[in-house]
């Protein structure tokens, strides 16, 4: 079944997988960056809504390993998503960095809809399902906007610091 997230209770296993995650449809339609100090950096987000498909299977572990797959659509509305961070250059030495301060996630709609298999049973828990995701979905945003800073940002940033030192003619 490849690798995934998996859970067990009692004398029961059930192993599942999540497969071909696509984000589609996001929209951001206000956002606003601002200076709050000299090496402070504060983005506002507002409004955003994004939609995400993937498909599922579990299979029970012991006998008689029952199993289903299908799909799953992932729709959220009313997306705020706020960050602070800091901002330090060292021009002489060609490095900057970019580190994430604060990171807040504000979830207003969110709904899960799955298909396929015995989805009519699994839509039963919906509801449930949502607000699971709605509490995790904050901090696993915001790590992942850490990492991107960390990997990306940063290496772009000095990239940036690099070309300053080149136009004052330094070496």
């Amino acid at each position: 079944m490849g690798k995934g997230w998996g859970w067990s209770g009692g004398v029961e296993s059930i192993k599942g997988v999540i497969i071909r995650v696509k984000l589609n449809n996001v929209n951001i339609p206000k956002a606003n960056l601002t200076l709050e100090s000299d090496n402070e950096l504060r983005m506002i987000a507002k409004d955003a809504s994004l939609h995400v498909s993937a498909n599922w299977a579990y299979r029970e572990q012991p006998w008689p390993h029952i199993s289903d797959s299908g799909t799953c659509d992932i729709s959220v509305g009313g997306l705020s998503l706020g960050m602070l961070f800091d901002i330090s250059t060292d021009i002489p030495k060609k490095k900057s960095s970019m580190h994430v301060k604060n990171c807040n996630l504000n979830v207003g709609k969110l709904s899960v809809k799955f298909h396929g298999g015995a989805s009519w049973l699994y839509n039963l828990f919906s509801k449930e399902i949502e607000r699971e995701l709605r509490s995790s979905l904050g901090d696993k945003v915001c790590k992942s906007a850490e990492q991107l800073i960390d990997s990306k940002a940063n290496k772009a940033l000095d990239a940036l610091a690099g070309m300053i030192k080149g136009f004052e003619g330094g070496t």
